[in-house]
């Protein structure tokens, strides 16, 4: 479905291991244009928030072969370049991405730097100013007369399924009014985030802010060796 809607064609790059039948690693990859020349690159580029293969449990690849793979790849969908971006140093459980030199300097894609307050409130308090804060109580009330509001941080069961469902029409209401291809609208996309959801495997921060059964702002997430906050929230609604 993301090759339909990029206009991509599916390719598959697999590295066997000493039986040379064994799948080390999957590259989802597709062809596309940038600038009027096709290029190689991973399916859902440049939408994703980052790029990497799929390695089996504990698989060591071989750069060089996996970059005469890659070099296959493009020469069979008539790539001239092959571009990859915004890939992290590691992977799951820290593995190292086989794309990823270690002898090339750490590359930061959209990164920040900022001093962690010790809690919600005083990071609130050194990032806003009295004004803001009061503008931000002021919305709580207001909110607060509609029902009562009610913010579930990490959902599960049936309250992540419907924070999941909102948030990809939420989505998609958005993608239209600005335009863009509604990814939602293809049943994978959705399938995919459902399923990832009932994985309990797969390690997720879905949070949302209800009033009464109605969903009125909803996040989800993959969770990564980083601490996790409530967005605007802090304690019992009312006070943060």
């Amino acid at each position: 479905s993301v090759a339909n809607v990029q206009g991509a064609v599916n390719s598959v790059v697999a590295e066997g291991g000493p039986d040379k039948g064994e799948a080390l690693a999957i590259l989802p990859l597709g062809r596309r244009r940038k600038g009027g020349i096709p290029i190689l690159s991973f399916l859902g580029s440049p939408l994703a928030d980052y790029e990497a293969p799929l390695l089996a449990p504990g698989a060591v690849v071989d750069r060089k072969v996996l970059g005469r793979g890659l070099r296959r790849a493009a020469a069979f969908l008539a790539c001239p370049l092959i571009m990859f971006s915004k890939l992290p140093e590691s992977l799951a459980d820290a593995w190292p991405n086989p794309l990823v030199d270690p002898r090339a300097e750490p590359q930061a894609y959209s990164a920040y730097r900022c001093r962690l307050e010790p809690g919600y409130v005083a990071l609130s308090e050194a990032a806003y100013s009295a004004k803001s804060r009061y503008n931000l109580r002021r919305s709580e009330r207001l909110l607060s007369e509609g029902g009562e509001p009610r913010y579930v941080l990490d959902a599960r069961g049936e309250d992540r399924r419907s924070l999941t469902l909102a948030m990809m029409e939420q989505k998609s209401r958005r993608y239209r009014e600005t335009g863009a291809v509604d990814l939602f609208a293809e049943e994978a996309y959705r399938d995919f985030f459902l399923g990832l959801g009932e994985n309990p495997e797969v390690d997720l921060l879905v949070s949302g802010l209800f009033r009464g059964e109605e969903v009125l702002a909803a996040h989800w997430g993959i969770l990564r060796d980083a601490p996790s906050w409530p967005p605007g929230v802090s304690g019992p609604w009312g006070k943060g």
